[in-house]
């Protein structure tokens, strides 16, 4: 597993939560993430990095739990 481009994309998506909270004309109640595998062999409900391994979703979780907007707020798991 590229662990490089797997904390790219948690810093990424840090990034992005931080702006958002950040943002005082920005009220949110909901968000959405698409994530699309090119990986042929996939499971469905599975989330993939670009080398193919599986990423935990509670590591995406723990990210968005971490914005304001959205602490509290039930997720799709």
């Amino acid at each position: 597993m590229n662990k490089g481009i797997i904390r790219r994309n948690q810093r990424c998506l840090e990034k992005k939560m931080n702006d958002i909270d950040n943002d005082p004309s920005l009220m949110y109640d909901s968000l959405v993430i698409m994530f699309s595998s090119r990986k042929l062999s996939s499971e469905a409900g599975k989330i993939y990095d670009c080398d193919g391994e599986i990423v935990q979703r509670t590591e995406i979780l723990e990210i968005i739990n971490g914005s304001r907007y959205f602490k509290g707020k039930p997720k799709i798991r």
